[in-house]
C-alpha cells in the first residue's frame, strides 16, 4: 500500500466511453485466456494465500458472466462484476488488495484501461482515498504490462468525475511515478509526465511535480509533466536505465515516447 500526501487544484475532464472501447474487443471466452503475473500478484501487504483468495475471486467473478452477452450489455457486465469482487476484496483485506485485483485482471484478459476505469471508483467508495487508490492502481497496472502513458491518460480522464477530484489524482499520479522510478522504472516513470503534460493543466502539472519530488523522484521525472510530451526520451542501454533528458532530443542510443493517441491531445 502506498502512503501518500495531498495537494490542491481543479480541473474537469470526461472519460465517456473508456468501458466501452476497452472491452469491446474482448469475446465471451477471452477473458480468462492471460496468464497471471504471480511475482507482480505478490502486493505489499497481502500473504501469498490471499493474494490467491483475491485472484480466484476474479477469475470466479468473470467466468460467471453469460457468454451469449455482447456488446454494451456484455460491458456493462464485465464492469459489475469487476466492481463488486473489488469492492469485496478491499473490504477484506483494506487497500493493499487494489494493487492484487488490478494485477489479477489485466492477467484475466481484460484491458488496462477498463480495469483502472472499474477499480478506482470501487476502491474509493470503500473509503480508500483518491491518491493511494490511483497510486497503488497505476503502479500495478505498469508492472503487470500495461503501458504508463495509457494508464494515467485513462486516470486523469477520469479527474473531475466518479467522485475523483483532480487535485488528488494528480498527486497520485505523481505518487506512481517517484515509486516506479525507484523501481528502475524511469521511463514509465516519464510516461505518466507525458499524459499529464497532454492531457492536465499547469496546475495539474505542478501538483504532479510536488508529488515526484515529496516521494524521493527526482527533478527530470517532476518535470516532465510541464515539458514537450513528445520529446520525453529514454536509454535503450543494457543496464536499461534510461537517460535524464525530457528537452526533446533523443539521447544515445535514446527512443523517442510515442505521442499521446487520446483525442484531447489533438
Amino acid at each position: 500500500m502506498v502512503r501518500v500526501t495531498r495537494s490542491g487544484l481543479a480541473r474537469v475532464c470526461l472519460a465517456a466511453g473508456i468501458l466501452a472501447l476497452g472491452v469491446g474487443a474482448a469475446g465471451p471466452h477471452q477473458l480468462l485466456e492471460g496468464k497471471f503475473p504471480t511475482s507482480a500478484l505478490a502486493a505489499d501487504g497481502l500473504s501469498a494465500s490471499q493474494t490467491a483468495a483475491i485472484q480466484s475471486a476474479i477469475q470466479t467473478a468473470l467466468a460467471n458472466i453469460d457468454p451469449s452477452l455482447t456488446g454494451a450489455a456484455r460491458t456493462q457486465a464485465i464492469q459489475t462484476a469487476l466492481s463488486q469482487a473489488a469492492k469485496s476484496a478491499i473490504t477484506t483485506y483494506g487497500a493493499d488488495a487494489i494493487a492484487a485485483v488490478v494485477q489479477a485482471a489485466i492477467g484475466a484478459g481484460i484491458p488496462a484501461t477498463t480495469v483502472l476505469a472499474t477499480v478506482l471508483p470501487a476502491a474509493t467508495s470503500t473509503g480508500v482515498s483518491v491518491s493511494e487508490a490511483v497510486a497503488d492502481s497505476v503502479i500495478a497496472a505498469v508492472e503487470a504490462g500495461a503501458s504508463a502513458l495509457e494508464a494515467a491518460s485513462t486516470v486523469i480522464a477520469l479527474s473531475g468525475t466518479s467522485a475523483m477530484p483532480a487535485a488528488d489524482v494528480g498527486n497520485g499520479l505523481g505518487i506512481a511515478a517517484a515509486i516506479l522510478e525507484k523501481r528502475n522504472n524511469k521511463l514509465a516513470a516519464l510516461q505518466i509526465g507525458q499524459a499529464i503534460a497532454n492531457e492536465g493543466t499547469s496546475d495539474m502539472a505542478t501538483t504532479f511535480a510536488s508529488a515526484v519530488l515529496e516521494n524521493g523522484g527526482t527533478q527530470d521525472v517532476a518535470d516532465a509533466g510541464t515539458g514537450n510530451p513528445v520529446g520525453v526520451t529514454a536509454e535503450t542501454n543494457t543496464s536499461g536505465a534510461p537517460d535524464d533528458t525530457t528537452t526533446g532530443t533523443t539521447g544515445t542510443a535514446g527512443t523517442s515516447l510515442p505521442p499521446c493517441a487520446n483525442p484531447s491531445c489533438t
